[in-house]
């Protein structure tokens, strides 16, 4: 996703002058606008009747590799 940010800094390696605030306003008049990540759904159902188990392996002590 390019937003105004990312497209200044793309203009600015170019060798061009800008001011993030002029890229800003040219997009909005282009109607050109970054699509927004969305949080990805969680669709694990942790609310089940299965036993819930200890974690063995946060008291093992490792001896050697």
């Amino acid at each position: 996703t390019y937003g105004y940010r990312r497209i200044t800094e793309q203009l600015r390696r170019g060798e061009w002058v800008v001011n993030h605030k002029r890229v800003q306003r040219l997009m909005r008049l282009m109607d050109i606008q970054a699509q927004i990540q969305r949080k990805k759904r969680r669709t694990t159902n942790s609310e089940h009747d299965f036993p819930r188990y200890p974690n063995l392996v946060l008291d093992l002590e490792i001896v050697r590799p």
